[in-house]
């Protein structure tokens, strides 16, 4: 499995309209895509104006393969406008830890 992560900040006084934009079209776009699994935003509480956008993918290959669909492209290049900063990386998992719960007595 693989993730693509974002490291994004938006431009003051954007942020609700960028992360409903995510929400709304970018996450439910990429989830009808072949080898998606999950997509998670994250808010730095450090620095809140700071997230973090995972999605995770079934391979290398299909990650990669992904792109927005062309309906939502003057969307997408509007919500390319309300960034400051931007970064992106990949990375493989390698192992994974979901906690144990105990069975209910």
């Amino acid at each position: 499995m693989y993730t693509k992560l974002s490291f994004v900040e938006f431009l003051p006084g954007n942020e609700q309209e960028a992360l409903d934009y995510i929400r709304e079209k970018m996450f439910p776009s990429a989830s009808v895509q072949a080898g998606f699994k999950d997509a998670f935003i994250f808010q730095s509480a450090a620095e809140p104006q700071k997230y973090t956008l995972m999605s995770l993918w079934e391979s290398l290959e299909k990650m990669q393969s992904s792109k927005p669909p062309d309906h939502l492209s003057a969307e997408q290049q509007h919500f390319e406008t309300l960034i400051a900063t931007f970064s992106q990386s990949t990375h493989e998992l390698l192992f994974q830890f979901s906690e144990r719960l105990e069975p209910e007595e």
